[in-house]
């Protein structure tokens, strides 16, 4: 009799080690699950594909942008801060006079990408950077193509083309990409000719550079091309 109790207790004791380990081990699975893999939903910037939505982080199969989170808990900021900053927001400025110009923009890389007629298209308006828009802001009225430019900040835009690029200053300079672009709210067009260079431009990159105390030159490169136009402050 004492043989059966002690072999009934032994049995219930392993039942009851045996259900702990295996709720033990299914909570360590559960928080070693990344919630992440669950929740987390990217998108195309571009929206090449609409509304189309992926699951895991990587590029867009039509235009190779990487792909941006869009939805998910607060555990997957981590992933949209690595993705962001592959292109990150930087900035450009100078003092010409007592004109300051300041260039925010959006700074992809190359990557290995193929940039001109590919990644960017040809013939179509681009934020010539990436995310929001590029803008520029001059401090004091310029003059740019002999059209004076009155001080304010404006939405930089560019139409490029293999052999002859189109530089616009926009009204509105708030937005995401050339999401909300309109001609009609235009402040200037410009034609200006790429510029081949020899060496690589890994990260788009603007310059502000200084041609004397009242004449300045926007530059932008990336890969091996870069596209400028001159300006003046107004007065002279």
């Amino acid at each position: 009799m004492k043989k059966q109790i002690i072999t009934v207790s032994i049995f219930f004791a392993a039942a009851l080690f045996l259900a702990s380990c295996g709720n033990s081990g299914n909570e360590k699975a559960k928080e070693n699950t990344p919630e992440e893999v669950k929740t987390a939903m990217y998108q195309c910037p571009m929206k090449c594909e609409g509304e189309k939505m992926y699951e895991a982080q990587g590029t867009c199969p039509v235009c190779k942008m990487d792909l941006e989170l869009v939805s998910g808990e607060t555990q997957q900021n981590t992933k949209a801060n690595d993705t962001k900053s592959k292109s990150p927001r930087t900035s450009a400025m100078a003092m010409l006079g007592n004109n300051h110009v300041h260039i925010d923009y959006g700074s992809p890389s190359v990557r290995g990408r193929v940039i001109w007629n590919g990644l960017v298209a040809y013939g179509q308006v681009w934020a010539t950077g990436a995310h929001k828009a590029t803008w520029i802001e001059f401090s004091q009225d310029v003059r740019i193509n002999n059209q004076t430019i009155e001080k304010g900040r404006y939405g930089f835009f560019t139409i490029p083309d293999k052999e002859e690029w189109t530089v616009i200053l926009n009204k509105v300079w708030d937005m995401h990409m050339a999401d909300d672009y309109t001609s009609e709210n235009d402040v200037i067009r410009l034609s200006v000719k790429p510029i081949k260079t020899d060496s690589l431009t890994e990260a788009l990159t603007y310059d502000v550079k200084m041609l004397s105390n009242e004449k300045g030159q926007v530059r932008m490169s990336w890969e091996y091309l870069m596209v400028m136009f001159e300006f003046e402050n107004a007065g002279l």
